[in-house]
């Protein structure tokens, strides 16, 4: 059964596209051990229909925690091992049983960047974004599978919206602040907006934006709590002035994280 992890601060190897660690924060790197992996329900084709008991004995969970799973309509963790083969084994049972899945570890959470971009140009093949020190991040529309509609919400009870680009390949997803983010500049119209970029990642990717965060926002933060480790949050402090509610940042950053790993099945 899932349990709780502490997250704590903890410093990282750089990578290509981190910045200076003066402009960067780093958060929610976990303490806990990197040997964990992870078996996710994602959201069912025929939820009302699961196999309920099979799954539950396959989990060792009672019947009723499963069924609650099973009707997620973004994810659950249902299962956490200290080997991969043992994760692997019960994803395949599930899979036999129809029922969707995937394998994470914490080594892939950690190591998956989200990246505040300032700026963008768009092109014909696709989009070059800009972090907090002018880095370039090139993003092909053919490797970008949707954008997740990230309402949080601050102490001060604003509720700023994040867009994270989806990708199907890589590490790193790009986050624009829709607040901050000049979407005018990048679609070369006067008085385009947040729904404007919305409509023109749909309209090249074929996908609707994913828009279930606000409304599954307390199952959301619930299922996080259920990871040991998270993604890195890369980009100055005042990217998200004034800050985000922690809890509401933990579901955002994991909820995008499993994104990603949807799209590259």
């Amino acid at each position: 059964m899932p349990g709780n992890a502490d997250a704590t601060l903890a410093h990282r190897p750089r990578r290509a596209h981190d910045l200076s660690t003066s402009f960067i924060e780093k958060i929610n790197v976990s303490s806990a051990p990197t040997a964990t992996h992870y078996v996710i329900l994602l959201p069912q084709s025929d939820p009302e229909n699961a196999p309920v008991r099979p799954v539950s004995r396959l989990a060792q969970e009672t019947e009723e925690a499963v069924r609650r799973k099973l009707q997620t309509r973004t994810f659950e963790v249902l299962s956490r091992f200290a080997r991969a083969a043992n994760a692997e084994g019960l994803s395949q049972q599930l899979r036999a049983l129809g029922v969707e899945n995937l394998v994470i570890s914490d080594q892939e959470v950690r190591g998956h960047l989200i990246m505040l971009v300032q700026g963008a140009n768009a092109g014909q093949g696709g989009l070059a974004f800009k972090d907090f020190e002018e880095k370039p991040l090139y993003c092909p529309f053919e490797d970008v599978a949707g954008v997740a509609v990230l309402h949080v919400s601050r102490p001060d009870g604003s509720a700023p919206t994040f867009l994270d680009l989806v990708r199907k390949s890589g590490n790193i997803t790009p986050r624009l602040n829709a607040e901050q983010f000049d979407f005018a500049a990048l679609l070369k119209q006067p008085h385009a907006g947040m729904e404007d970029f919305i409509a023109m990642i749909e309209g090249r990717t074929g996908r609707p934006a994913e828009r279930l965060f606000a409304e599954e926002r307390g199952a959301l933060i619930s299922a996080s709590r259920d990871f040991g480790s998270r993604p890195v949050l890369l980009g100055p402090a005042n990217a998200a002035s004034p800050a985000i509610e922690k809890f509401d940042l933990d579901a955002a950053n994991a909820f995008s994280f499993v994104l990603t790993q949807r799209a590259r099945q």
